[in-house]
């Protein structure tokens, strides 16, 4: 149990460092999260999907005509463990897929109205 608690926090950890990543707006650092291979994935709502490693995110929602609808954004992470030897990302979780949804009437968890 102690080993699969550990598997789930060093993902955990994979995800943060993602979104850390990504707020930076370091494309540097995004390539040290993503694996590096054609297989990979990104999705986001109304733009075409990505696939290769190289993704760009561009969310921009600054509606104020009094009638919107508010919005939020789900994202889904798959990562995969690395374990190519002498690979500079030997036993690192990278991502392989991610996949941001537009929902209406989104509240996220643990925020009041």
């Amino acid at each position: 149990m102690d080993e699969e608690n550990g598997v789930e926090q060093t993902i955990e950890a994979s995800n943060l460092r993602f979104y850390k990543a990504f707020e930076s707006l370091s494309i540097e650092k995004m390539e040290e999260v993503w694996k590096h291979s054609n297989d990979v994935i990104c999705i986001h709502p109304g733009w075409e999907m990505f696939s290769s490693w190289t993704c760009l995110e561009n969310i921009d929602s600054n509606i104020e005509d009094g009638n919107s609808i508010r919005m939020g954004v789900i994202a889904t992470n798959i990562f995969e463990k690395q374990n190519v030897n002498s690979n500079k990302y030997d036993n690192q979780w990278l991502m392989i897929h991610h996949q941001g949804s537009s929902v209406a009437n989104y509240m996220p968890p643990n925020v009041s109205a």
